[in-house]
C-alpha cells in the first residue's frame, strides 16, 4: 500500500475536521501545514494538500 500524507492548513478549524475524516477512510497520516517541516516528505508515495477557499482563492 502507498503511504499518504495529507497536509492540511485551516483557520476556522473545518479543514482539520475534514483532513480527520479523509485521513480515517485513507488510513494516512495528517499534518498541519506550519508542522511539516521536520517530516522527510520524500517517504511519502502521495501527499495530499487541504485548505480553505475564501472569496475564490486558496488560503
Amino acid at each position: 500500500m502507498k503511504s499518504i500524507l495529507l497536509i492540511y492548513k485551516t483557520d476556522t478549524g473545518f479543514t482539520k475536521k475534514y483532513a480527520d475524516w479523509i485521513a480515517e477512510k485513507l488510513s494516512c497520516e495528517t499534518a498541519l501545514l506550519d508542522d511539516i517541516n521536520h517530516l522527510d516528505l520524500t517517504l511519502y508515495d502521495v501527499i495530499i494538500y487541504g485548505a480553505g477557499v475564501h472569496a475564490g482563492h486558496v488560503k
